[in-house]
């Protein structure tokens, strides 16, 4: 039963979107829409996600001292994507399991190279959602629905991408040499955290950040292919939002609670020209 409740939850959000948002009105908008343009670019999108995390796994994994080739990695990568599905979690797990047989990567090293891995996209998701803020009062064309967005500060989500990084280097660093900092710098949960140099963080976050900045790119240019037009800043807001629902583990790949998210933010509400459907 626990296996099957995600995917319960995420039949009941997809039947409210349904239910709020006629059938009909969703046909007519996919009719009007230039479908194989927005095929090519969701394409073109996926392989280039695909790509650059592969390449980020094979840099983590072979500075944690297990030598992954791209090769490998796009083999390790692509389970997750097959596993998503059943919960997002058992992906993440599966990279750490497939290492620990391919390579002998031990379970504990394995899983703090991935809390490292998952911290630096977290700390890119909020640099690009930090230059969002910062630009849209600069592209908001006067539109009222900006100004709420607007109001917040642009070093809200810096400060979130400050802390990421403080809580890597205070983890690599032997300052400040308190008891409970010493506890959690022992633990192998912290290995990977221990090795990862300032060098190595500032190609992770750079690598993520061109990932994220693509996946935006992908919402920008294909909800223009549905003819909604948004400002980009407001895309680079609402990505990471819209990524951290996915990632939620409520239902199997974010299904449902991505969709829910897109709506929200794309829909005319925060000054897009698109409706609900």
């Amino acid at each position: 039963m626990r296996a099957l409740a995600p995917w319960a939850f995420a039949a009941i959000l997809v039947g409210f979107l349904f239910r709020r948002i006629p059938p009909a009105e969703i046909a007519l908008a996919l009719g009007q829409s230039d479908l194989p343009l927005f095929i090519g670019i969701s394409a073109l999108g996926a392989a280039t996600w695909f790509a650059l995390e592969s390449a980020a796994y094979a840099y983590l994994f072979t500075r944690m001292g297990i030598r992954l080739s791209w090769t490998e990695a796009r083999s390790v990568r692509g389970m997750t994507y097959l596993l998503a599905p059943i919960h997002w979690n058992v992906g993440k797990a599966a990279v750490v399991l497939r290492l620990n047989r391919l390579k002998g990567m031990p379970i504990l090293e394995g899983t703090s190279a991935i809390f490292l891995y998952q911290l630096m996209s977290m700390a890119a998701l909020a640099l690009l959602a930090s230059v969002g803020l910062a630009l849209l009062p600069l592209v908001g064309d006067g539109l009222d629905q900006t100004q709420d967005l607007a109001s917040i500060p642009a070093a809200l989500p810096f400060l979130i991408f400050i802390g990421c990084i403080a809580h890597c280097l205070i983890l690599r660093t032997d300052r400040p040499d308190i008891a409970l900092l010493r506890r959690l710098r022992s633990m192998r949960l912290a290995s990977a955290f221990r090795r990862a140099s300032p060098s190595h963080l500032a190609v992770l976050i750079a690598v993520k950040s061109v990932y994220h900045l693509i996946f935006a790119g992908a919402f920008y240019a294909g909800l223009r292919t549905f003819g909604v037009e948004l400002p980009f800043s407001l895309v680079l807001i609402a990505t990471p939002i819209i990524q951290i629902a996915g990632g939620l583990p409520i239902t199997p790949a974010g299904l449902g609670t991505q969709q829910a998210a897109m709506i929200y933010f794309f829909s005319g509400r925060f000054g897009g020209s698109g409706n609900e459907a």
